[in-house]
């Protein structure tokens, strides 16, 4: 396990994990880094750093899947830089378009070289959008101008000490794990996970939309970069009255 790893620095061929992994075969590693199918989960740094090191001695291409966690959701433009490594590859979508149906896939100055001048063939159904170029553009823009990835960093820690707080006086949240403003909590639940439905419907009829994955005990919360702290504290007053049992 990761988490209790006892070498320090390198993952190391005496870890059953890693000696499993058949880098001479992977040609490309791909990473997306904490929406984990909306679980948000952080793989540790130490083993991204690693596998990185490895595909790059390998010549092999490291590609990020920032669609969910990239433009500032993590707390960062991109959630990769948590891990100082550097892609070959990034993939962007949903944010950089604020609601805009919009992609962007963005390569390194390495890969293309490596290319020799080739042309990437790419098809979709927004193809040579000039109105997506310009929205992508002025999302940058006014994410930059009104500092909304450092402003998104201190509501963040509002959010999370918030959420701390109700895990502390009450016994239903089982677990919390955020970076940014992409925030899960696991409630204690049954395996129909009934209560985290029941909570997730109850926050929806108080003006909330969190999303509750599937069948899961998990509650997924990821407010807007523009979001207002008066927000973020209402927020927290109905979770925990919708906790202690205060709302039906």
């Amino acid at each position: 396990d990761c988490a209790e790893c006892q070498y320090e620095h390198d993952c190391s061929e005496q870890c059953e994990h890693w000696a499993k992994i058949p880098f001479e075969k992977i040609g490309g590693f791909l990473f997306e880094p904490g929406s984990s199918s909306g679980l948000v989960r952080f793989p540790p740094d130490k083993l991204i750093r690693n596998i990185v090191s490895v595909m790059k001695a390998n010549g092999g291409l490291v590609l990020i899947n920032e669609v969910t966690t990239g433009v500032g959701r993590t707390g960062k433009w991109f959630g990769y830089q948590h891990y100082d490594i550097s892609p070959d590859i990034v993939a962007m979508g949903k944010g950089i378009g604020n609601g805009y149906p919009v992609s962007v896939t963005a390569c390194s100055p390495g890969l293309v070289d490596k290319l020799g001048g080739k042309q990437i063939h790419y098809a979709q159904s927004h193809q040579n959008d000039p109105l997506g170029a310009a929205i992508v553009l002025e999302v940058i823009r006014i994410i930059n101008e009104d500092g909304l990835i450092e402003q998104s960093k201190n509501i963040s820690t509002r959010l999370l000490n918030g959420l701390e707080g109700i895990q502390a006086c009450t016994d239903k949240i089982k677990a919390i794990r955020g970076r940014g403003l992409m925030v899960a909590v696991d409630l204690q639940d049954n395996a129909d996970a009934a209560y985290t439905a029941h909570v997730q419907k109850a926050l929806l009829r108080k003006g909330y939309i969190v999303a509750q994955r599937p069948g899961l005990n998990v509650l997924r919360i990821d407010p807007a970069l523009t979001i207002d702290s008066k927000d973020i504290e209402n927020f927290l007053r109905v979770f925990e009255d919708v906790l202690t049992g205060g709302t039906p």
